[in-house]
């Protein structure tokens, strides 16, 4: 995922709470002692990024299948953003309620996906 999409989605301080927990989790799992420590640490964040890694995501091609799992949750978001508005017939008060989110989330949604 985008970090500029995941941010305008969910928070800087979401998104950071969730880099944070993901990083420990790697740690535990990439760890080759029962005890973390700062070479664990170094080595986690010094890992190169490439794609199909935990990293940013490669762009699609425009008109391509998304190939990431964040890509393909992006784009199903997005279906989903634009069927509740249609069923909705634009009111966005009640694609929110459609969609189970608030109007606020709605329309941070929307933005981020450039449906505003």
């Amino acid at each position: 995922m985008h970090y500029e999409v995941a941010m305008r989605l969910y928070g800087w301080i979401t998104f950071v709470a969730c880099t944070a927990q993901l990083t420990l989790a790697l740690l535990v799992i990439f760890s080759n002692s029962p005890r973390i420590d700062a070479s664990n640490v170094q080595r986690e964040l010094s890992r190169e990024q490439r794609p199909g890694t935990l990293g940013p995501a490669m762009p699609a091609a425009p008109g391509a299948e998304p190939s990431s799992l964040d890509a393909q949750r992006l784009a199903a978001e997005k279906e989903a953003l634009t069927s509740a508005l249609q069923r909705a017939e634009n009111n966005r008060s009640l694609a929110a309620r459609l969609l189970g989110i608030s109007r606020r989330t709605l329309y941070n949604k929307l933005e981020a996906h450039g449906l505003l």
